[in-house]
């Protein structure tokens, strides 16, 4: 949703005197920057020099004008690049140079980035060959060199990269006036003009002082007021029902603004003379260092690869050393070398091909349940008396998980920018009788969590007071007529994986009546992998400290869901492994898609899987206390004021299943401060069995044992519009399930494990004599070989000489002649020589 997105928060404007505030202070800050640099070597160019420095006018006519060949270079990219694609790259390059000067970011790269970035995020797949085919100017290391910058890009945006366009808002525009302003007659009449009028904000600023939906809906206006065709009682009767006229006021004013500034968007534009001044101009003062193309970042990076290169092998090596290598003197280079190679994640090494592509390791779900013991009382509580459900805790029922990585594709890149590979996890669960404490068939009574969960989406979807309620009316009607109740029962498979609901049944007959949706289970989306997420992680390669760290979830590089940057940020890795050479005063991170944000845990002991020494890690209770004790929860608590951010214990992760209001906790309510516990009958939290613990061996970051336990709750609060949810008195958290993926290395893997782990020196001296031998075995070989040959031809030349008889000479070819007989030739010539 734009109003909790970044693009909202951090990257819009009131007004166009904060953007030009905003681009004096980059053009000052790179001027200081400049000054203090090596580059100003006779310290001759102070701040404030515009006859060395560009000025922010000279700034802003070549944004303007690098903007232009951005979008020409789109509209004739082929295959044809879509609209979204473009409004993505063109709000990416006003937002570096907003904060940025085009002295410390030269354009004519930047440009290009900002399109291959808006490709890669709106997903419109290219390879970096296709894309360098379409650039007519293009050179060898242009590909590379784009590379490079993506990364740098991604940083500078704050990696804010999810861009919200008019062309969507203009679609439901459409479809909105097609289904309530029937006096329409064709309204895709105005898409034309309405269309071309967004491609024309793309050349101003109002993507940063504007919202996608008054973008298009000025763009709709502007349509129809070059057709003469009146939609005013749309915008007024239909779109503003209900609103108050203050605030229909200042969207026509907002209105009339954006068509004032798109009108006036070829006004100024610079001439191709002044652009050539200017350029002039920029060669002397921008940062050659941050061109990838110049020769003075090829060799500035050559000396910051030499040097890193340096420090990362020793340091790497000495903590290795100290890990493993406790009672050696020194560590060989080659053992080390060998050992690193096996950590990336790339075909052929040990980690791929061990727990990396299948993850061999046996990896189980064991569900814990709730069932209800007093549902007649529950559902038979009145106003004012607050009935608690007495909670039953059964299972677990275990499940068998087959966790594959698909769709695996290794990306481009270069040294600067590390190697990465795409890759989709895929689960599929099958039920494991013998790990189980009960069938698959048992029978439980618990929360029908359909009920709770319609109107919340309804919430956040509708937000037009009048059509809500309609909605409630409609929702309380069917309700009644399928004879819905707020506790169900059926079997533990199909409460998990997929039941048939006469309720849901209703409503997916009305939203989605060609779906083929015919049921619904707490955990049917997981298994078969039906809307599993993809990841980009980084293989290791050419740096071993990243290696399986994620780049992007869901094609995000971060999340749209919390209340601040550091929230939004997708740490660590997906939890299958974990960056080599752990350090056991620093937390290692994991991203839990099912929560929708990034955990961290920290070292608590060491722990032997195996007879192999690990760091046992354990996630914390600050991860869920409330922001009143811990404020770097802050972010992750939407309305502050709201109970759930009052209390130690839990999450809500609504904002991230569009308001469903799912509570996220550790079994039982584990470290909360009473408050959730206290409304249920039947929580019992103990740090063993409830906490969240994984084994990692702390050299090569694979894990040895993983107990993954977190607590789904359904948050339930009165609801006077839903009559069967009008009776709950209190809000409190109603436990859904918990469950605990577990896994642990198996014994035959260990052995390998070991092997790599304490065996690789022995391996590598091996490895050094048996070349050793072959070496010198060559070396014997040509040595007699040279001697030979040497021998062959002197005898030629002294049969020359002397004119042997026939019979000698014809007896073999002088390189065929066996040792034996050539000395024998030999002695035969020293006589006749004596004679």
């Amino acid at each position: 949703m734009f109003h909790s997105s970044t693009q909202k928060q951090f990257w819009t404007f009131s007004t166009e005197e904060e953007l030009i505030k905003l681009r004096k202070q980059a053009n000052v800050l790179y001027q200081e920057k400049y000054c203090l640099s090596k580059q100003n070597t006779s310290k001759s160019v102070s701040v404030g020099n515009d006859r060395f420095f560009l000025t922010v006018d000279e700034h802003q006519a070549l944004v303007h004008y690098y903007e232009k060949q951005l979008r020409d270079f789109c509209w004739k990219f082929n295959p044809p690049m879509p609209l979204n694609t473009v409004g993505t790259a063109c709000c990416y390059m006003k937002r570096l140079y907003l904060r940025k000067s085009v002295m410390e970011y030269h354009p004519r790269l930047m440009f290009l980035v900002c399109i291959w970035l808006a490709c890669k995020i709106e997903e419109f797949n290219i390879s970096m060959e296709q894309f360098v085919k379409n650039i007519s100017w293009t050179d060898e290391t242009i590909g590379d060199a784009v590379l490079t910058l993506e990364l740098i890009l991604i940083q500078e945006l704050n990696f804010h990269l999810t861009i919200h366009n008019a062309f969507r808002p203009m679609e439901g525009f459409f479809i909105d006036i097609k289904t309530r302003f029937s006096s329409l007659n064709n309204p895709e009449s105005l898409r034309k003009n309405a269309k071309d009028f967004i491609v024309r904000s793309l050349s101003t600023d109002v993507c940063l002082m504007f919202t996608p939906c008054q973008i298009a809906l000025s763009a709709l206006l502007s349509s129809a007021s070059k057709q003469e065709i009146n939609i005013d009682r749309y915008v007024t009767d239909v779109l503003f029902k209900g609103q108050t006229h203050e605030m229909l006021s200042q969207t026509i004013q907002r209105i009339k603004k954006i068509r004032t500034i798109v009108k006036n968007a070829d006004a100024g534009f610079p001439a191709r003379e002044k652009i050539k001044a200017v350029e002039a101009k920029l060669e002397n003062c921008y940062d050659k260092d941050k061109d990838p193309t110049s020769y003075e970042y090829m060799q500035h990076q050559h000396e910051i690869e030499q040097e890193n290169t340096s420090n990362i092998d020793v340091r790497l090596k000495n903590q290795f050393f100290l890990q493993h290598y406790q009672n050696s003197v020194e560590m060989s280079s080659v053992s080390f070398t060998a050992f690193l190679q096996q950590t990336i994640v790339v075909p052929g090494t040990l980690m791929y091909d061990l727990n990396w592509k299948d993850v061999k390791t046996p990896v189980y779900r064991s569900f814990y349940l709730f069932n209800v013991t007093n549902k007649e009382e529950f559902l038979a509580q009145t106003p004012g008396k607050f009935v608690k459900p007495i909670l039953q805790e059964i299972g677990p029922y275990t499940y068998r998980e087959f966790l594959v990585k698909e769709n695996v594709e290794y990306l481009d890149y270069n040294k600067t920018y590390p190697q990465q590979v795409y890759y989709k996890q895929t689960a599929t669960f099958y039920f494991d009788p013998e790990r189980s404490n009960g069938s698959k068939d048992d029978v439980l009574t618990t929360l029908n969590f359909i009920v709770p969960l319609i109107p919340a989406l309804l919430e956040n979807l509708i937000h037009n007071d009048g059509i809500l309620k309609a909605a409630y009316v409609y929702l309380n009607k069917l309700i009644r007529e399928t004879k819905t109740e707020l506790l169900f029962t059926m079997s533990v498979d199909e409460y998990l994986f997929g039941f048939q609901n006469s309720l849901f049944d209703a409503l997916i007959d009305i939203v989605a009546p060609d779906s083929g949706i015919d049921k619904f289970g707490l955990f049917l989306l997981t298994n078969m992998s039906i809307g599993w997420r993809d990841y980009q992680v980084y293989t290791g390669h050419n740096n071993h400290e990243l290696t399986s760290v994620i780049t992007k979830y869901k094609n995000m590089s971060e999340l749209p869901y919390w209340n601040g940057t550091t929230c939004n940020m997708i740490n660590g890795t997906d939890g299958t492994m974990t960056p080599p050479f752990l350090d056991k005063t620093k937390p290692i991170y994991f991203f839990v898609d099912e929560m929708c944000r990034s955990l961290y845990a920290n070292f608590e002991e060491d722990y032997t899987v195996h007879n192999i020494k690990g760091w046992k890690y354990t996630v914390p209770a600050e991860v869920f206390q409330s922001p009143l004790k811990n404020t770097n929860n802050e972010c992750f608590c939407l309305d502050p004021n709201h109970e759930t951010c009052q209390h130690d214990g839990a999450t809500l992760v609504g904002s991230c299943l569009f308001g469903v209001p799912l509570l996220v906790s550790f079994p039982h309510f584990l470290y909360g401060d009473g408050f959730y516990a206290s409304k249920l009958v039947g929580m019992h939290p103990n740090k063993p069995d409830h906490e969240m613990a994984l084994v990692f061996e702390p050299s090569v970051g694979v894990p040895l044992k993983v107990e993954s336990r977190i607590q789904l709750n359904m948050y339930m609060t009165p609801n006077k519009e839903v009559k069967i949810l009008s009776n709950i008195n209190e809000s409190f958290a109603f436990p859904m399930a918990w469950l605990n993926e577990n896994a642990e290395l198996q014994e035959s893997d260990a052995v390998w494990l070991h092997k790599l782990l304490y065996k690789i020196d022995d391996i590598a001296l091996l490895l050094q004599i048996v070349l050793l031998v072959i070496g010198g075995a060559l070396l014997i070989g040509i040595f007699v070989y040279m001697v030979r040959k040497r021998y062959v031809s002197s005898n030629k030349s002294q049969d020359d000489q002397h004119s042997l008889p026939s019979s000698a000479k014809g007896s073999a070819k002088p390189d065929e002649l066996p040792l034996e007989k050539a000395k024998g030739s030999q002695n035969l010539t020293h006589s006749k020589c004596k004679c």
